[in-house]
């Protein structure tokens, strides 16, 4: 369902000794962009392990399992994942990672649970809704379902390269739907915004011009 485009977001861990944080790889299918870009993770956090050394592996699995996916090998990040999950299995990392393989094996009902599993799991992981948000309008053909998940992830997204994407995704879907005008205002809310990756702007650029929305398109171009 598209190249796989990948969220560097925070795997934050409760260990003996107190908390921990660590850089984890959130898997996110998009069609238009392979780019690597920071989230941030707040909120409470969910797993909880016995010493460093556990951390790091569930850590490894989990970096593995979306290694995995990128190359194609839905069986190999499963078992990863499964590795992970034995460890960890209610924290919501661990469970976007399951919603990004149900999404792979098209599997896209399964994949939504998943990632509202990850937000009843920590009601700021907005990383699973980004993935929802994708599965939701090129996986179920569901754009009101797409709309309302970005309406949701909106308020928590804390990095622009994450804001970008939601708008775009909003943007598409209020488009598939006939709400030009709509998509129109969500795409002004890419001004102001300050990204450093120069295909989100070609992105809203072309969305933009699509729409022939032509102030918000030299702005992005």
């Amino acid at each position: 369902m598209g190249r796989p485009y990948t969220l560097f977001s925070t795997f934050a861990s409760t260990i003996t000794g107190g908390l921990a944080a660590h850089p984890v790889r959130s898997y996110l299918p998009c069609p238009c962009s392979d780019q690597r870009v920071a989230v941030s993770e707040k909120g409470e956090v969910s797993m909880t392990l016995d010493g460093n050394d556990r951390v790091q592996e569930v850590e490894e699995w989990i970096d593995q399992s979306y290694e995995l996916l990128e190359k194609g090998d839905v069986r190999g990040a499963q078992e990863m994942y499964s590795r992970a999950a034995s460890r960890a299995g209610s924290d919501a990392q661990v469970l976007t990672l399951a919603g990004c393989i149900a999404s792979e094996r098209g599997e896209y009902a399964e994949a939504i649970e998943r990632f509202e599993d990850a937000m009843g799991s920590n009601p700021t992981h907005y990383v699973a809704l980004i993935n929802a948000a994708e599965v939701y309008l090129d996986g179920l053909g569901d754009a009101q379902g797409c709309v309302e998940v970005c309406e949701r992830a909106l308020p928590l997204a804390d990095v622009p390269e994450a804001q970008f994407e939601l708008i775009l995704f909003k943007a598409q879907a209020l488009t598939a739907l006939g709400r030009e005008d709509e998509a129109r205002q969500s795409l002004l809310a890419t001004k102001g915004i300050e990204v450093g990756d120069p295909a989100l702007l070609e992105r809203v650029g072309g969305m933009a011009i699509a729409l022939e929305d032509w102030d918000t398109a030299e702005g992005a171009l």
